[in-house]
């Protein structure tokens, strides 16, 4: 009965809306893309990121659409909880990767083994996704004002092609950072490549910071 009643409402029009406006916010390297295609270039464990990092991107976008936004607005004593979470993280993230370009000597052969355990990419995975703040933002509090104006028995057309395009762009970069790994078998790649990921968690983190003192 329910699959039924999706497919008498579901609107192409709505979902391709929702598909194409998403890929506009996602496509860019911040946080979490910046992971999935770290683990994307050193093999490590690609499946679990990805889909770790888009089911979660499901469950803010649902929350978005569904209104979930407001309430984040609204409140400021869980605005600016969530805010010193990510400052503290972003802080410890940037440090780690700056330690990387500085200290570490890395380096890709063919016969490289994934580098980091399973456990360790699961819990990365889901702070990158749920413990940043600009993840609220993107696939929340926007989605909640884009879809605000979007009848409430369309919604779910809308919630699916967003949730697809969070999909597709996060399988590009996990699956197709395999065609940067020649590249990155030089070190001195790698040392660039974790400089302007430590660079860029800590702009947002400073910016995080301007924002609530």
């Amino acid at each position: 009965m329910l699959i039924k009643e999706f497919i008498m409402t579901f609107d192409p029009y709505i979902f391709m809306k929702g598909l194409f406006i998403t890929l506009g916010l996602v496509i860019a390297v911040g946080m979490q893309s910046a992971f999935v295609l770290k683990q994307g270039i050193m093999r490590n464990h690609i499946l679990v990121a990805v889909l770790i990092c888009a089911f979660c991107d499901a469950f803010l976008i649902t929350l978005g659409v569904n209104g979930f936004g407001e309430l984040w607005t609204t409140n400021r004593s869980i605005e600016k909880i969530a805010n010193w979470g990510g400052i503290i993280f972003l802080t410890i993230y940037s440090i780690k990767s700056f330690y990387s370009a500085f200290k570490k000597n890395n380096i890709l052969t063919h016969n490289d083994t994934p580098v980091s355990s399973l456990k360790h990419v699961i819990l990365i995975s889901f702070s990158v996704s749920l413990f940043n703040p600009h993840a609220f933002l993107d696939t929340c509090i926007v989605m909640s004002g884009i879809s605000s104006s979007i009848p409430l028995d369309l919604k779910t057309s809308f919630t699916i092609g967003a949730i697809v395009a969070s999909f597709i762009w996060l399988s590009i970069l996990g699956f197709g950072a395999k065609y940067l790994r020649k590249f990155f078998e030089k070190p001195k790649s790698w040392k660039i490549l974790d400089f302007i990921i430590g660079v860029m968690m800590m702009i947002i983190a400073i910016s995080l910071m301007r924002s609530i003192l």
